[in-house]
């Protein structure tokens, strides 16, 4: 349930809080006191899109916040706690959300930043807002099918459907790729053909590119290279004032001092390391020198490959690497290509059992709509009944289509409101006042199966007169054991009902109109329901009826 409601710098509303109580919360006032704002912050706090002007003026932000109970909401929990919102043993979430004046938007849940995605989500688990106009989604075909398979515990069967259509429509996809790859096959196949020759004709292996760059480097700086390494090796090993002659004329030094003085043979013994390492350069530089040489043949050997590299790359990838992957690749189409034929008379087998299954499974939820549309139709008019339709027949008309995600059905609500009427669509019939009590018939008929615990009705009394106002009043209040019901109303025999009874007022200070709420006890609901009464004036007869009219809906 809803336990508090936080609204600021909304609309009218500068800073107020709400604490609504289990059972029928019933929201009255003046026209234009701002009733209906506490259901649009209500609506902006579940994940409603709404434009920037709801912002209060002068202010940079609005903030909505509501705290709600999810004891006993198995679903719920399971899905905050795999989004890491909530532990197993939290039994409250706190709801916030900010919406600046520039538009930007800010959704909490406990703390924790959320998407507005899951913002709605979470709150279509918690709270269903049937507001002044949304009775409109009745005449939405699709939401007819919504309300039949929610009705029918059905959902779980459609999502299987719509999964196996998804398969389904992949794998015919894939077929028509597949003819597509038929109708040009010579072509694709002459290119691929073309592409892998190419590669496979460099040759290329990793690497390679690296060390041809590394030899045409040195290639084409061989004289310059030939030139440095002999008088590297002169400066080494030889002339008469060689690095290796040195060495031996000071390690010969070292060891007469080392006789003399046995702290030199410390520096002895590293000498001869150095010298040793000395040697093995000279080896190495001694090597280079007999293997440098000008080559013009190689170096154009090692500059063709490169522009041979170079150009694969242009077409094929940006690494050799890339090549040789773009090269499997091009073979695998081709083993493709070559094995269509076979793949594609597989494909359409498969696709063909796979839509036989399918259609199965759409029949049987098909038959399963059929029955729960019989069961909600029964219930809807025994509803009506008792709201002044009594002669009012509905039925769901279900007729068969081409299988899609939802089934092979195609749905549609049917009213006659009077005797000898042909059955016709919902919005070709139904007025505003009998819209309201439809929609309020529905709800009634899928308390039972639904579990969103918060439902929220705002001025669902449109068009209603005060002959069924009781009536109606106490269908709200039978839907309270399961739910926890909010409902903004003009009629005070619905207010009559109410468990908690609030009051919006409107008042000017300043320059500035406000909205407030308040909660009513008893003699502040006699003056409230005497005043809606009254058409504002509290008289003394509007007063007895007022307790007449809560006396009875006690009763």
């Amino acid at each position: 349930m809803l336990q508090e409601l936080t609204i600021k710098n909304y609309a009218l509303i500068e800073d107020i809080q709400i604490s609504f109580d289990q059972g029928l919360n019933i929201l009255t006032g003046e026209t234009g006191a701002g009733k209906s704002i506490i259901i649009g912050a209500l609506s902006l706090l579940l994940g409603e899109r709404v434009t920037a002007d709801v912002v209060r003026k002068d202010s940079s932000n609005c903030e909505v916040s509501g705290l709600f109970s999810i004891d006993g909401n198995d679903s719920l929990i399971s899905y905050l706690m795999e989004n890491g919102i909530v532990g197993k043993d939290d039994k409250e979430v706190l709801f916030k959300r900010l919406l600046s004046r520039e538009g930007r938007s800010r959704c909490y849940i406990n703390g924790q930043v959320v998407t507005l995605a899951i913002l709605h989500k979470v709150g279509n688990y918690l709270v269903d807002i049937h507001g002044q106009h949304t009775h409109q989604l009745l005449f939405n075909l699709s939401e007819q099918m919504n309300l039949i398979d929610r009705f029918g515990n059905l959902l779980g069967s459609r999502d299987k459907v719509s999964l196996m259509y998804g398969e389904y429509k992949k794998k015919t996809a894939e077929i028509e790729s597949l003819r597509a790859l038929e109708n040009d096959k010579a072509a694709k196949v002459e290119l691929y053909e073309y592409q892998l020759r190419e590669i496979n004709d460099a040759k290329l292996k990793p690497g390679e590119e690296e060390e041809l760059e590394s030899d045409y480097n040195i290639l084409n700086n061989s004289e310059k290279i030939s030139l440095i390494i002999r008088d590297v090796y002169g400066m080494l090993y030889g002339n008469e004032h060689s690095a290796k002659l040195n060495f031996d004329k000071i390690g010969k030094g070292l060891d007469k001092l080392a006789g003399i003085d046995a702290s030199f043979e410390e520096y002895s013994k590293k000498l001869n390391g150095i010298k040793y390492e000395l040697e093995d350069i000279i080896s190495a530089v001694a090597a280079y020198k007999e293997k440098v040489e000008y080559n013009p043949k190689k170096l154009e050997e090692v500059i063709e490959r490169l522009e041979l590299i170079k150009k694969l790359k242009r077409k094929y990838g940006r690494t050799i690497n890339e090549i040789i992957v773009f090269g499997e690749e091009a073979k695998a189409e081709l083993d493709k290509l070559d094995n269509s034929p076979e793949t594609l008379k597989k494909l359409v087998k498969d696709a063909e059992a796979e839509k036989l299954k399918l259609i199965d499974e759409a029949k049987a939820l098909s038959k399963k709509r059929k029955t729960a549309g019989k069961k909600l139709s029964s219930g809807i008019e025994k509803e009506l009944e008792g709201l002044a339709m009594s002669n009012t027949r509905f039925s769901v008309k279900i007729t068969s289509s081409d299988v899609k995600s939802t089934g092979i059905d195609n749905l549609e609500f049917l009213i006659s409101p009077n005797v000898g009427e042909d059955m016709k669509p919902l919005a070709k019939i139904a007025s505003g006042g009998e819209t309201s009590r439809i929609m309020l018939a529905i709800k009634t008929v899928l308390a039972k199966a639904d579990r969103v615990p918060v439902l929220i009705f705002d001025e669902i009394d449109a068009g209603i007169g005060g002959g069924v106002a009781g009536v109606l009043g106490r269908k709200l209040k039978g839907l309270c054991p399961g739910h926890q019901v909010i409902c903004v109303t003009h009629l005070p025999q619905i207010a009559g009902f109410a468990d908690t009874h609030f009051q919006v007022d409107k008042s000017v200070d300043g320059n500035r109109t406000r909205t407030s709420i308040g909660k009513l006890e008893d003699e502040q609901r006699v003056e409230e329901i005497a005043r809606m009464l009254g058409g504002g004036k509290k008289t003394p007869v509007a007063r007895k009826h007022a307790r007449e009219i809560i006396e009875q809906s006690a009763l």
